[in-house]
């Protein structure tokens, strides 16, 4: 049986590797136009992508144990590689 823990992470892993399909589809469909990982993710973009309260980023960016993030003034930014980079690394753990 599932713990509370264990069912929310497999729902964000389900949402996110429904969108990396649809993200890989989108590209191989349209190589010329700029997609959502040509730029910088804000908090809030991250924050949907995985499917979590900003909260959650913070305090993970608190603790050290989400994905990488940088400044841009006083605005927090996430690279999209990064992001994808720390999911596919949780999926695997």
């Amino acid at each position: 049986m599932l713990t509370g823990g264990c069912v929310v992470r497999a729902a964000v892993l389900s949402l996110a590797n429904a969108w990396l399909m649809r993200r890989e589809a989108q590209d191989r469909g349209s190589a010329d136009s700029a997609s959502d990982t040509d730029r910088l993710w804000s908090v809030e973009e991250v924050s949907r992508f995985l499917g979590i309260p900003v909260a959650t980023l913070y305090r993970w960016r608190y603790l050290g144990v989400g994905p990488m993030a940088g400044r841009v003034g006083r605005h927090l930014r996430y690279l999209p590689a990064d992001v994808l980079s720390w999911f596919r690394k949780q999926r695997a753990a």
